[in-house]
């Protein structure tokens, strides 16, 4: 597991330290002086927390009172997740379609139901699920953008402003 980098990252703790590893973190001018970390877990550390469904937490407090922790699969500054996750679905002519469903199943329905296509339709399409790693690298462009530049804009963003089932609409690009 190692800390890594994020945009909002304004300190380095402990960065001329070599006892320890170097901490990037957002420090925050809320009263609660919320310290937000981030870290990337290795492949074996994933299979890991997916055996076992743990994750261990260590902490030196160097015998003061313990401090409230969170651990989280989200990104805590942003607007809470929706549950949403989003299906990529390719046509045999190569042509894609994102579609934002809180389950497969969920994504199939919402494409039939806004498409009229039936079911059945789909033996030659393959859906696959975009992992979250990848919303930040996956930019839309909104193909009615009345000026000259481009609206851009990440899958993350677009997403967190749903709350229903939906096809994504727009331009996809890495």
């Amino acid at each position: 597991m190692k800390a890594i980098e994020f945009p909002q990252v304004n300190v380095r703790i402990a960065e001329n330290q070599p006892e320890y590893e170097t901490l990037p973190a957002l420090v925050s001018s809320e009263p609660e002086g919320r310290i937000t970390t981030c870290f990337q877990l290795s492949d074996e550390e994933l299979k890991e927390i997916a055996l076992t469904g743990k994750l261990w937490h260590l902490q030196l407090a160097f015998h003061q009172p313990m401090q409230p922790i969170a651990l989280s699969t989200q990104i805590p500054f942003e607007k809470p997740y929706s549950g949403l996750r989003v299906f990529e679905l390719q046509h045999p002519d190569g042509e894609k379609e994102w579609i934002a469903a809180h389950t497969i199943i969920e994504a199939l329905q919402t494409y039939c139901s806004t498409t009229d296509a039936s079911l059945f339709e789909l033996d030659d399409y393959d859906l696959v699920e975009v992992p979250q790693t990848r919303w930040d690298e996956l930019n839309i462009v909104n193909p009615d953008c009345e000026n000259d530049e481009l609206e851009k804009t990440t899958l993350r963003e677009i997403v967190q402003g749903m709350t229903n089932p939906d096809i994504i609409g727009g331009t996809f690009y890495d």
